[in-house]
């Protein structure tokens, strides 16, 4: 008799998740958010049930594939390569008054996306507020006067999402919008004393941001590495300190990528270690990069363990970026990335800049025309123009699909043309301008 497999296993990286099940000898895996599963993972779960007994069904949306780029990782190619038999168009989520104005952000061209939902409630229009450089400021609070016409019984969940949360003052990101934002819980904000500080707040922190959590690891081991005064070399055939791109290279170099990455995600995923379990993931590191007992007192004390945080790092999880409008009303301000997987009553996507070019200004003609043709992402160039349109055109899709009932973006006002603004008008949006003195 052939060995029967478990009757229930779990296997979560990202936001991957399956379920073993038992009929007889057959076996059947249920895997959600497969969008996200990246190659690494998909290429083992096929290593391991690939056979007659058993059937894989993968549920997931191509669309909203933000993710499957983690850590410079490729993306799977069972799935979101395949042509899909079976598409689930209907969202139980918003109405069709949202599905039709997100339709042409599909980078899947998913025509007939509807919804199964009765008219939703409210008064508020889909509304694309137009600022100027005077009146970004008061782009929140002309939302948060709008969001109180909502006419819905429940306490509202309104949040502001937009692409680039980290500050930069020659870009566009979220803190433009409000001084107030903080970023804190990004990776290269979060200053650990210890590497296991680092651990504890991804144990703590399990439903936050995976990517930043990555991030977040991978710079402390960069920074395990310049206390040991460990070095590379780069192409000049230079002494250079550690990147996280020449460590990762250097590790698949040596064929040794797998075992680190193995660490990490124990950390991420993974139950809070004991000190005997500590002990024994730090000597696995050490052995990785040549390290041992000998390393400076400030590298040994950066490994040691501790099972608490530090005050002012407790403090720091537990900020929220919360913006209070005039009227009382809270409005969350987060990524793109942090509101994946969640639903609002209302959200306002902020327009922000990547490299040269602005996430709405270059996607705005795909919420006019749904017959456009999309770029053609290449994962083997992910920095090029077209893979950084489509990437806009996926997350604009994860953010505009969260609200149930008012869906408002913000975009400068010389990024939109005459033909736009009346096209916009023509598929059913109210626009309205932003001022420095007064609201929308």
């Amino acid at each position: 008799m052939q060995e029967k497999l478990p009757l229930f296993c779990c296997f979560l990286v990202s936001y991957l998740f399956f379920i073993v099940t038992i009929s007889g000898n057959a076996g059947c895996i249920l895997i959600d958010e497969m969008q996200d599963t990246q190659k690494f993972q998909d290429d083992l779960i096929n290593q391991i049930f690939e056979c007659d007994e058993v059937i894989i069904q993968r549920l997931g949306d191509p669309d909203q594939t933000i993710f499957e780029g983690m850590g410079g990782e490729k993306p799977n190619l069972s799935y979101n390569g395949a042509c899909l038999d079976c598409i689930i168009s209907d969202s139980h989520r918003f109405g069709n008054d949202i599905a039709c104005k997100i339709n042409g952000l599909s980078y899947n061209k998913l025509s007939d996306l509807g919804s199964c939902r009765q008219q939703p409630e409210g008064v508020a229009p889909h509304t694309i507020f137009l600022y100027d450089d005077q009146s970004i400021k008061n782009v929140l609070s002309s939302f948060g006067y709008l969001v109180a016409r909502l006419t819905i019984d429940q306490q509202k969940t309104i949040k502001a999402v937009g692409g680039i949360g980290k500050d930069n003052p020659d870009g566009l990101t979220i803190k433009h919008y409000w001084d107030g934002y903080d970023k804190r819980k990004a990776p290269k904000s979060f200053k650990a004393t210890k590497l296991i500080n680092i651990v504890k707040k991804c144990s703590k922190h399990r439903n936050g941001n995976v990517s930043e959590n990555y991030d977040l690891l991978i710079q402390g081991i960069l920074d395990l590495l310049r206390k040991t005064n460990k070095k590379t070399k780069n192409r000049k055939d230079q002494e250079v300190y550690y990147s996280k791109y020449s460590l990762v290279n250097e590790l698949k170099n040596n064929a040794t990528y797998e075992k680190f990455r193995l660490l990490l995600t124990s950390w991420i995923m993974d139950d809070f270690p004991s000190h005997d379990m500590w002990a024994q993931h730090m000597k696995r590191l050490m052995d990785l990069f040549g390290l041992d007992d000998t390393m400076d007192q400030n590298a040994l004390d950066f490994i040691k363990y501790d099972n608490h945080l530090p005050p002012e790092q407790e403090d720091h999880l537990s900020i929220t970026n919360s913006y209070k409008c005039n009227n009382g009303l809270k409005i969350e301000v987060s990524t793109i990335h942090g509101v994946k997987g969640q639903t609002h009553d209302a959200t306002l996507i902020l327009e922000t800049k990547y490299g040269k070019w602005c996430d709405i200004q270059e996607s705005i003609d795909f919420f006019i025309d749904e017959s456009k043709q999309r770029p053609l992402e290449n994962h083997d160039h992910p920095t090029r123009k077209p893979s950084i349109h489509a990437s806009f055109l996926k997350k604009l899709y994860v953010a505009a699909s969260r609200p149930r009932h008012l869906l408002c973006l913000a975009i400068h006002k010389d990024h939109i043309s005459q033909e736009q603004y009346v096209a916009l008008n023509a598929k059913g949006w109210n626009i309205a301008s932003v001022y420095p003195n007064n609201h929308a």
